[in-house]
């Protein structure tokens, strides 16, 4: 567990739709982010299988109550209405082209890293975590992957905003980059000295 200070957070969400109630459709997920640093902090989740009449009611009242500073809704299927809806309601939202970012399998090597690297966070108290670590678990062979989708969506997004994520070093590998940034700097130094001598 651990605690952060939201006041040092930026929030975002990230949605993935399906239209139908058939009990194998996918779902349609929306999912809140705070941006921390480098750590990325899901907020709290939407999971439901919704019909074409109640998407977007129920997505736009999901975002209003966390007031992210952005909507980020993938572009396929049912996501440009979605888009479309949103901007006629004033939502601030972007559109997320998924082939611009490779198969579902590409697009997650940004989360994996992430959470390799100890980066992403998730509500221990919250009855859809279980759930979610299970489909993460399972991906790409599980039944589901809306969940691995938005949270792919999200590693992407801070990427772009922030800045790839730097691994942890530990004190001995901390020493030895600093030796070798010391040293590449003297060596600039050198061939700009050598280039004036000239």
């Amino acid at each position: 567990d651990r605690t952060v200070k939201k006041d040092k957070a930026w929030r975002f969400a990230t949605v993935d739709t399906a239209i139908s109630t058939s009990t194998t459709a996918d779902y349609t997920v929306c999912q809140i982010w705070d941006s921390i640093g480098q750590d990325l902090v899901l907020v709290d989740q939407l999971r439901k299988r919704l019909d074409g009449t109640k998407i977007v009611p129920t997505l736009a009242e999901f975002v209003r109550l966390h007031s992210p500073q952005f909507v980020s809704v993938e572009t396929e299927f049912v996501g440009k209405f979605v888009i479309d809806q949103f901007r006629q309601q004033n939502v601030p939202v972007k559109a997320f082209s998924a082939k611009r970012h490779g198969d579902k399998e590409t697009r997650a090597v940004a989360a994996e890293i992430l959470v390799e690297a100890g980066r992403v966070w998730f509500p221990s108290s919250k009855p859809f975590t279980s759930e979610l670590q299970s489909e993460l678990l399972a991906f790409p062979n599980g039944s589901h992957d809306d969940q691995c989708d938005c949270l792919s969506m999200a590693a992407v997004l801070a990427q772009r905003y922030r800045g790839s994520v730097e691994p942890e070093l530990t004190e001995e590998e901390k020493a030895t980059k600093a030796k070798r940034e010391q040293d590449e700097r003297f060596q600039q130094l050198l061939w700009a000295g050598s280039a004036w001598r000239r």
